[in-house]
């Protein structure tokens, strides 16, 4: 992945806002130093501004699908305007450990897309049972609010 220089990275840092199941649940300040990796205060949970909470969630709103979890990474330009640098989806580090409300939170939506599963799998094999084919081919699981 490359990402641009931006100076205001390594003075402020970037912000790293977690949302379960589309829902906001924290976020996080980390801050690099070109020689040293993180720096002393390094990854901290912060209290995310009403823009940015608003930026991440338009560009949450912009993808196919309420994604189960996903992390929105802000930093500011040289002008302070709020610039996307990362948005991940697929495996992204929460910093669960930081909020356990998010860990619960989670580990509920989990749970209501395995009952989700079984439900739909169930009316899947009484349909078979019944005969009534391949209906249920295009019905597929989202998260649930």
């Amino acid at each position: 992945m490359l990402q641009p220089f931006l100076p205001s990275f390594y003075a402020t840092g970037e912000h790293c806002l977690i949302f379960i199941n589309g829902s906001f649940t924290h976020a996080i300040r980390k801050r690099f130093s070109l020689l040293e990796g993180l720096d002393q205060v390094g990854q901290m949970p912060i209290t995310a501004e009403a823009e940015e909470l608003a930026f991440a969630q338009r560009v949450l709103k912009r993808l196919p699908v309420v994604p189960l979890f996903a992390r929105v990474d802000l930093v500011r330009n040289h002008r302070h305007q709020l610039l996307l640098n990362e948005l991940e989806v697929i495996e992204p580090v929460l910093y669960l450990s930081s909020c356990p409300q998010a860990r619960r939170r989670l580990t509920d939506a989990c749970l209501q897309l395995l009952q989700q599963a079984i439900k739909q799998r169930q009316h899947i094999a009484i349909q078979e049972q019944a005969g009534l084919g391949k209906q249920h081919e295009q019905e597929t699981l989202t998260p649930v609010n």
